[in-house]
């Protein structure tokens, strides 16, 4: 497997984990509501980064 096609497999994964995470809220609540913050932590990545973190003061 080169690293495209371990790229895709590993994207293709991260999206099963996300939808999973989704139908669990679903199943739970009725309604899906989940931030990246969260859904980061519920598959055990890193948080993204803050977009407005290096951008000068007004422009982020």
């Amino acid at each position: 497997m080169d690293a495209e096609e371990q790229r895709r497999f590993d994207e293709s994964l991260d999206d099963a984990e996300a939808a999973s995470v989704g139908r669990a809220r679903a199943a739970r609540r009725g309604r899906i509501e989940v931030t990246v913050e969260e859904l980061a932590e519920a598959l055990g990545r890193p948080r993204p980064p803050d977009p407005s973190a290096g951008n000068p003061p007004g422009e982020g």
